[in-house]
């Protein structure tokens, strides 16, 4: 099963980029979802901010990677306070307001989902259905392809506390 992960890569129509080098800023994960964002001291790193920041340097732009809570990175590229947004999926933004001001650019990266299993109790998956009767760790926010085949599912902030949950026994496997 892939994940897709499109760039949100939504230019306001009014808008162009006319200097080469121009500072521009990018709402991006204001919490850790390590490996893919990690804050340290006010700064984002991680799989996402650091391949979104290669992109738009070869394209001749400074970017401003700002850490902005999800829902306020939503709002602000409505109201035309940023350019682009990093890392989002099309689905995930259906708001009318959304839909007449966002353009997504082909995906540059996608990642593979994975279950991750407490240690030394790992089982086959050669079908959904088998995990009808499991204990599921999920990152809270996400979708996951197939879960509604999912027996009880348990959300986790990121998923560095899926993985302490999981080791602590807490689930029968981790989706993320």
């Amino acid at each position: 099963m892939y994940k897709l992960w499109s760039v949100f890569a939504a230019l306001i129509i009014s808008c162009t980029f006319a200097k080469a080098a121009e500072v521009i800023t990018v709402p991006i994960y204001d919490q850790d979802r390590s490996p893919l964002s990690i804050i340290k001291n006010g700064q984002a790193h991680g799989i996402y901010p650091d391949l979104f920041r290669e992109i738009l340097i070869g394209a001749g732009l400074k970017p401003l990677l700002l850490p902005v809570p999800p829902m306020r990175r939503r709002i602000g590229f409505e109201n035309q306070l940023y350019h682009l947004a990093c890392c989002a999926n099309p689905a995930w933004r259906a708001r009318p307001r959304e839909q007449e001001v966002q353009v997504f650019s082909k995906q540059f990266y996608w990642t593979k989902d994975m279950f991750i299993f407490p240690k030394g109790k790992s089982f086959e998956i050669n079908k959904l259905s088998q995990l009808s009767d499991k204990l599921i760790a999920t990152v809270r926010g996400f979708d996951y392809r197939g879960s509604e085949h999912f027996g009880e599912k348990v959300n986790f902030q990121n998923e560095a506390t899926l993985m302490r949950a999981l080791a602590l026994g807490r689930a029968d496997v981790g989706h993320s």
